[in-house]
């Protein structure tokens, strides 16, 4: 099986050398998407639209397709990708990579819960990618919640003198009654991570995380590029597919439109 990493930087390092560990081979330098084996990925790192051209192309070439996807990107872009890999017969994944956090898997693995709270506060240098952090928060809450469909949105950001947001709240209630409310801050201190969960009567759960968990590191991004190439190899369903998260990207998109 051959790879291709469309992105550099630190990331990209060690998204790279994690394929290679598994004994995958990188694709040859000045690469094109072309005709290829089945079993070959196409690896999504940069979060831009000229990027998410290139993923269209790999995709109608038969790539499987793993994307750090854009804040903001429009949910129709998503939408047309899916369906790229469903006429092409390939595979098509979103890196989520708060799902792997050990703390947070019980949330998602157990009964499922109707409240969820998460806050998040992060060096004063992170609000550029404020858009990024709440798109991630909503992406979580949808999966904890096992959610499907909007009701309703609530959002209230504070800028700063150059526009930026420096505080995001949001209120997310679900048609199925599942209600989410994520805070983002950007402050002096350390990243801080805290999340609640409520529902099924008595069940409660609780994580505070210091640093917290976003954004999230190449080595949460490689876990989650390793394991979508090795069910490739498999041939087996890779996780994180593109379709399950476009409720989560719709949510995001609402609450993007309202920050920057």
């Amino acid at each position: 099986m051959h790879f291709h990493i469309d992105g550099e930087g630190k990331h990209a390092d060690v998204v790279r050398s994690a394929l290679e560990a598994r004994g995958l081979g990188e694709s040859p330098a000045g690469f094109r998407p072309s005709a290829v084996a089945s079993a070959s990925t196409w690896v999504h790192l940069d979060r831009t639209a000229e990027s998410l051209e290139r993923a269209a192309g790999a995709l109608r070439a038969g790539w499987n397709t793993v994307i750090r996807w854009p804040a903001d990107a429009p949910v129709r872009t998503a939408e047309r990708l899916v369906e790229l890999a469903e006429e092409a017969g390939a595979q098509v994944g979103i890196l989520r990579p708060l799902r792997r956090s050990s703390e947070i898997r019980p949330l998602i693995l157990d009964e499922r819960p109707a409240i969820l709270t998460a806050a998040s506060d992060l060096p004063q240098e992170e609000a550029v990618h404020v858009r990024d952090v709440v798109g991630d928060l909503a992406d979580l809450a949808t999966i904890i919640l096992g959610a499907a469909g909007l009701s309703r949105t609530e959002i209230e950001s504070t800028p700063d003198a150059g526009g930026i947001s420096r505080a995001v709240a949001a209120t997310v209630r679900y048609r199925n009654g599942a209600l989410a409310q994520l805070f983002v801050s950007f402050g002096d201190g350390a990243s801080r991570f805290h999340l609640v969960a409520a529902g099924g009567g008595t069940v409660r759960r609780a994580v505070s995380l210091t640093p917290g968990p976003l954004p999230p590191g190449g080595e949460a991004l490689a876990r989650d590029v390793v394991d979508f190439a090795e069910a490739v190899v498999r041939g087996s369903l890779a996780p994180a597919p593109l379709a399950d998260a476009l409720e989560a990207l719709r949510i995001a998109e609402r609450i993007g439109a309202t920050v920057r």
